[in-house]
């Protein structure tokens, strides 16, 4: 789904062609991207790999990685629909929509009324909300509509009451902050996200992975539901995702 095989080849590998000076040894994987746009995006530019990345790449010595990625966002109910919501790191705001909603945390209880007016006040709820699945259910639809004319504020109470019992549901797909360690020697990889959303269901599950070789690698994932075509990887989460 997010290829980076090609990519690899032309930064570390005999690029396909394009910089065979790159590497004195040739991919000998047969593999077949999916989509090759990424190393033609990436051909097209004026790019050029650091040759410090490619040093660190190369290196088959021992190294541990620790790495954090994304900004953290609260997703469990608060104490009670009035209490404060945390305070947010690196000068953040709640009212950054653009940065949570690119996250998938617009329903995160401290941005649920902020989205809940925003869908309202540009009709969203038929547009890019639709794929929420609410288009299926008038009662819901027709609840958070209604909302609109006095504005999420003055149903939060309800919402949070709502919130209480679905906010697993309502936040599986949130791209919360992330801790990645791996440990690489020359033989084999293993990596792992820690403590990422403990118990809860969610999309983008891949939580470790041992890598033995190029075509040994052995992870888990989260299947909550199969496709009924197994080519079928729109269905998430899969085996895959």
């Amino acid at each position: 789904r997010q290829d980076t095989f090609e990519v690899a080849a032309i930064l570390f590998g005999d690029g396909y062609g394009h910089s065979p000076s790159l590497s004195p040894t040739k991919t000998n994987f047969t593999y077949r991207p999916v989509w090759g746009g990424n190393g033609a995006f990436l051909v097209a530019s004026d790019y050029v790999l650091p040759d410090v990345i490619r040093e660190i790449a190369r290196d088959t010595s021992p190294m541990v990685d620790r790495e954090r990625m994304g900004v953290p966002i609260s997703i469990e109910p608060p104490p009670s629909a009035v209490a404060a919501s945390p305070l947010l790191p690196y000068g953040l705001s709640y009212s950054d929509l653009d940065l949570w909603w690119g996250m998938n945390a617009m329903t995160a209880w401290p941005l649920l009324p902020s989205t809940i007016n925003t869908a309202n006040e540009h009709d969203l709820w038929d547009g890019q909300f639709r794929s929420l699945g609410l288009g299926t259910s008038s009662a819901a639809l027709s609840f958070l509509k209604g909302i609109g004319s006095t504005g999420a504020e003055a149903y939060k109470g309800l919402l949070f009451q709502i919130y209480l019992t679905a906010w697993p549901v309502f936040n599986m797909a949130v791209l919360n902050q992330a801790n990645t360690y791996t440990y690489r020697t020359e033989h084999y990889m293993l990596s792992t996200v820690q403590d990422y959303n403990p118990g809860l269901r969610s999309n983008q599950i891949h939580t470790w992975q041992a890598t033995l070789s190029g075509t040994a690698i052995v992870f888990t994932t989260h299947p909550a539901r199969f496709a009924v075509d197994e080519d079928d990887s729109s269905v998430l989460p899969n085996k895959f995702d």
